[in-house]
């Protein structure tokens, strides 16, 4: 047992990937009550910007998962829509997709909302506001120019007594998001961030390859010319569960980094372990807690919670500090 050493809580830390997208309607109200009801330690979200540059919490780009007036949204995008098209949005069930229900707690969330639906729940549950964030900015950063005020406006509010991480997939996008947190953070260098894909394959010799996937990430390397950088303090790598070994682990632990691995699909080369059944899903996850691996991502956190938990019982060490605790100071 050891800290993440990002976020500083005990491991393994458990993320709720867009709240729970497999359990329900994802990046929602219902969504985020859901993930800290069942006792993930780190909420993941990510945001996006509309035609009209208002922030709003979704994976994206397309809304083929949302829909207005039981209407599926099915061939529109989040970056092509105005704010005023999609206010009255709401998100499906991934349980029961033909219910076309108008529970409030569905509708799509503006950054400001989210903030508040946070806020809220903590309050009700007695928690300190503590829970950390992984939030991910999704389109080319040139969108999101006219917006980083209003970004940074609702996330400097929240930093200061919660761990917040940054992320974006490219590492163009991820280099001009760190050059203006550094302007705009309050306080400076209250952020941390993850590592954009190009800058993972500066560490492909560590990971966990069979020969197709040794075969491509040497090709992709040819195009890649990051070098591992020689502190990961304040990064975290995030990736599929499918590359994760203890050599990279370590290797991330010895520069001081945290890395956090996916459970979900990163396209047909790295498939997902989720919807394995429990045999095998149990299997994967008590392999990753060998390693000594941070922090686990899931769309399945009512699945997962309970088995990182029993596999910790069982190993008699303490259980990963969960963010449901009003005392921040046991962490």
């Amino acid at each position: 047992m050891h800290k993440d050493p990002v976020f500083d809580l005990r491991t393994p830390i458990v993320f709720a990937h867009r709240g729970g997208a497999g359990e329900v309607p994802e990046s929602t109200e219902l969504a985020f009550r859901h993930a800290i009801d069942v006792g993930v330690d780190v909420l993941e979200l990510d945001l996006n910007v509309t035609s009209d540059g208002e922030i709003v919490v979704w994976h994206g780009p397309e809304l083929d998962k949302a829909y207005v007036d039981r209407q599926l949204l099915t061939g529109k995008s989040i970056q092509q829509v105005k704010w005023a098209d999609v206010a009255h949005a709401r998100v499906l069930d991934p349980r029961r997709p033909q219910d076309r229900s108008q529970d409030p707690r569905r509708k799509l969330l503006r950054l400001e909302e989210f903030v508040k639906v946070i806020l809220a729940i903590e309050a009700e549950r007695g928690l300190a506001g503590t829970m950390p964030w992984n939030v991910e900015l999704k389109g080319k950063i040139e969108r999101w120019e006219g917006s980083f005020a209003r970004l940074f406006a609702s996330l400097n509010e929240q930093v200061a007594h919660r761990k917040i991480v940054l992320a974006a997939a490219r590492s163009k996008d991820l280099r001009q998001l760190r050059s203006v947190a550094e302007t705009r953070s309050a306080p400076r260098g209250a952020y941390a961030f993850n590592l954009a894909t190009e800058e993972q394959f500066a560490y492909r010799k560590w990971m966990r390859l069979n020969l197709p996937l040794s075969l491509l990430t040497g090709i992709l390397g040819i195009f890649v010319s990051e070098k591992p950088k020689e502190s990961l303090v304040g990064y975290t790598l995030e990736t599929s569960h499918a590359l994760v070994g203890k050599k990279l682990v370590d290797e991330v632990h010895r520069r001081g980094g945290a890395i956090h691995a996916f459970l979900t699909a990163f396209t047909a080369v790295l498939p997902g372990v989720e919807h394995k059944g429990e045999p095998e899903l149990r299997s994967e996850i008590q392999r990753l807690l060998e390693t000594g691996i941070d922090g686990i991502m899931t769309d399945f956190p009512e699945r997962v919670v309970p088995i990182v938990r029993q596999i910790q019982a069982t190993q008699r060490q303490p259980l990963a500090y969960s963010a449901r605790d009003a005392d921040p100071t046991t962490a």
